[in-house]
């Protein structure tokens, strides 16, 4: 080590590793740069046009560069849109599309909805009042937190706002109040798996759910909220109503009394007083969205419209102010990011790029009949997530394609479109990285990486199962295969 550097490692121990970290980010950038060039000028296969593998080429790129974290996810969102229009490969119309999506709008509208329940200090209240009235023991307390992150994640579209905002802060304040280790492991994975296959009920409980929605809708099936909410009810409410006991088996220290618990909830919930005006109105505006919502193929309103209503409501009202809005970085983040995948997505399918794709691994698995082939394709699907750091980066590059191939084998459109929703978001806890929420509950460091990823893929198991089993009988129940 110079002189110079041991210098600098004296003054300043974190400068060296600051310098370090933006070097590796450097080479990451410019490995990338050099893989797209490479992509670009020397590698298109027969069968499609130019456009189609330019445009595959800044798809992939993009993806890549989200895995590896070399940029913001907004800023690499920018720059496959300049891409995109600069190089000719689309449109500048085509490549600002996205942007006028009203499936875009409702998760803006949603992310600023769910700044309601922060700012009032509505969520909070709920998730104290659940642990109250069910905390008299472990069992009773589990599914206080699982019934609230389910009362949230309607109007929530963000597994990290709910788990990181609301559920980890009330988890990590009761564990360090009943300080036991199984006891604080049983809470994290609970609410951590609560917070995904919730993600998994709902069109607006997750922010890739509506991306999913603009794909399936390019496939010939259109999931409108009401229809994902009604198709994932019973997998989803199977898969949490057994949660608690698949934990137990891994945590059996953790199964005790818990009155202690409820008592600091009641004191909780008495040290915020009676429900204020804003919460009130907060309260109603959440039951008036839900009621549009469930109602929306019979009153014609659009779930886009109604998002906007519940937010005019909350302006009117003063409850949430215009500098709430332009202050909420992830909702403008999220809004940049998936109307750039979004138009990466539906221009690959418009230049067959998707049916080209589907084409190459259908030649693979077309002997087979199409329910091997699907047990195959979500095995895969599923696997893929261990890859993949988002649950945006897993939808944006398998979704659409593992769906055509299930189309080509013979799959029901309605069976493979719903089937790969749920994988999609249930399979994010298989590691501790695959969500934004998962490093803030692994990092409570009330479990070891070896047990989080077994225990992850147990219940992932289960979930396929699950949503696999019974899932499909329930969607030929409804009629909708």
């Amino acid at each position: 080590m110079t002189n110079a550097t041991e210098i600098l490692v004296k003054a300043d121990p974190w400068s060296l590793r600051t310098l370090m970290e933006s070097n590796i980010k450097l080479i990451k950038l410019l490995t990338i740069i050099s893989f797209t060039l490479f992509l670009w000028f020397f590698v298109k296969p027969d069968g499609l046009t130019n456009e189609a593998w330019h445009l595959l080429t800044i798809f992939i790129c993009t993806i890549v560069a989200m895995i590896a974290k070399v940029l913001p996810t907004g800023s690499l969102a920018i720059l496959a849109i300049t891409a995109c229009s600069a190089t000719g490969t689309i449109t500048l119309e085509s490549s600002i599309a996205g942007f006028s999506s009203k499936i875009v709008w409702l998760v803006v509208c949603a992310f600023i909805l769910a700044k309601g329940f922060t700012k009032t200090g509505l969520g909070t209240r709920i998730a104290y009042y659940f642990v109250y009235l069910f905390g008299k023991n472990t069992v009773g307390l589990s599914y206080s937190l699982i019934i609230t992150e389910l009362f949230l994640s309607p109007l929530i579209p963000s597994n990290t706002a709910r788990g990181a905002g609301i559920m980890f802060p009330i988890a990590s304040s009761i564990s360090k109040e009943f300080n036991c280790n199984s006891f604080g492991a049983l809470l994290m994975k609970l609410c951590f798996h609560t917070n995904i296959i919730t993600s998994a009920m709902f069109l607006t409980a997750s922010a890739a759910n509506p991306l999913m929605t603009s794909i399936s809708k390019t496939l010939g099936y259109e999931l409108t909220w009401l229809v994902w909410a009604k198709a994932a009810i019973v997998p989803g409410l199977l898969s949490l109503a057994i949660l608690p006991f698949i934990l137990f088996f891994f945590f059996p220290g953790a199964l005790k009394k818990t009155e202690t618990i409820q008592a600091f909830a009641k004191q909780q919930i008495k040290n915020s007083g009676p429900l204020s005006k804003n919460e009130w109105i907060m309260l109603a505006t959440f039951g008036l969205l839900l009621l549009m919502w469930v109602t929306g193929s019979v009153t014609k309103i659009d779930a886009t419209v109604s998002a906007f209503v519940g937010l005019t409501l909350l302006l009117l009202t003063n409850v949430l102010t215009w500098d709430d809005i332009v202050s909420e970085k992830e909702a403008w983040t999220t809004f940049v990011w998936l109307a750039a995948l979004l138009m990466l997505a539906t221009n690959l399918e418009k230049l067959g790029t998707i049916t080209w794709i589907s084409n190459q691994i259908h030649s693979q698995i077309m002997d087979y009949h199409w329910k091997i082939g699907l047990l195959f394709l979500c095995t895969t699907y599923f696997m893929g997530h261990y890859l993949l750091a988002t649950l945006t980066a897993h939808v944006s590059a398998m979704y659409g394609a593992f769906c055509s191939i299930g189309i080509m084998l013979g799959v029901p459109v309605p069976l493979i479109v719903l089937i790969f929703a749920g994988i999609s978001n249930y399979s994010s806890g298989v590691t501790h990285y695959t969500t934004g929420a998962a490093p803030l509950f692994f990092g409570a460091n009330y479990i070891a990486m070896g047990k989080w990823w077994r225990i992850g893929l147990t219940i992932g198991i289960i979930n396929s199962i699950i949503w696999l089993g019974v899932g499909s009988w329930w969607w030929k129940f409804l009629g909708i295969i």
